[in-house]
Order: structure tokens, then sequence, then C-alpha cells
């Protein structure tokens, strides 16, 4: 089975400060990596990417391998990865944190916008350093999903943020 990837709190933290000397294709493999691809899926992904690459990473504790893909959140189950399958109301009953917060915003951004467009949230994502931050990115996003995909989409995605209607 193929290797997945997360970024550790280090990776976040080099995205936002920028201490290691790291090569573009590196920088970008960090910047959207999650574990809901495999390490060839985003080679793939990442025009010019290798394997060395992601020896880097590995190396400057930037990102982890995820033991199981079972283990890698799934968009709309933020904290609750890794648990048995709950319907959203059941996990908008938790209450995000800011590591929750900031894996469903990475999440979503993907789902809803897509990579390339995503792209640009994902930057902001990483910038953020605190929870107010993030939920205002998490707003934004809602009002342009709200604008593109109709106000049901919206709702919903305000519900897996946990943001008041």
């Amino acid at each position: 089975m193929p290797k997945r990837f997360t970024k550790t709190a280090q990776g976040r933290q080099e995205i936002r400060e920028r201490r290691h000397a790291l090569g573009r294709t590196a920088r970008n493999l960090l910047l959207i990596l999650d574990a809901h691809r495999s390490a060839p899926e985003w080679r793939e992904m990442v025009q010019g990417a290798s394997e060395a690459d992601f020896e880097v990473l590995l190396a400057a504790g930037l990102i982890e391998e995820v033991l199981s893909p079972a283990a890698a959140p799934t968009p709309g189950q933020g904290e609750l990865a890794g648990k048995s399958a709950r319907s959203p109301e059941e996990a908008v009953a938790a209450v995000l944190d800011f590591e929750s917060l900031y894996s469903q915003l990475t999440a979503q951004v993907k789902a809803q916008l897509g990579l390339v467009k995503g792209y640009r949230y994902a930057l902001d994502i990483e910038r953020a350093s605190n929870m107010d931050e993030l939920q205002a990115l998490a707003e934004r996003l809602v009002a342009e999903v709200t604008e593109s995909k109709g106000s049901d989409a919206g709702r919903k995605l305000r519900r897996v943020f946990q943001l008041a209607d």
C-alpha cells in the first residue's frame, strides 16, 4: 500500500516562518500535502516532485507517515477521525479546537474549491496563528461556497465548521 503523509506541527510552523531552505517542489508539497492522497498521487499533482522531496520533508520533521488510511481524517470528520462513522449531527456535537478547525479547513478547501483554487486558501490557513484567524477564514470559505454552490452547501459547511448561523 502506498505511503500517506501528513504535516507535523513543525511543518505548519515552517510554512509560516520559512526556517528551512526548501526547494520549490518540496515547499509546494508541504503546503498542500495531507493524508487523503498517497505519496505517488501527490508526486503526480506537483510538477517536478520526487521521492527525494518527501525524504527532505521527513528528515526535517515537517511531515510524518500516517500508519493507516483509516487514521486519516476525511472531510467532515475533524477530530472524529479514526472513530466509527457518525452522522453530521453527531459530528457537530464535538467542539472544534484550533487543530480540528485547521484540519477541517484544509480538507474542505480542497473538497469545495479543488486543489488549484484552494491553494490560496491553503496559504492563508497556514499563516493563521490563532482561532479568530481560522474562524474568519472559515466564514470567508462559507461565503464563497454559498455564492458558488448555493445556500444549502453553505449551511452544511457552516455546520462542519460549527459556526453560528
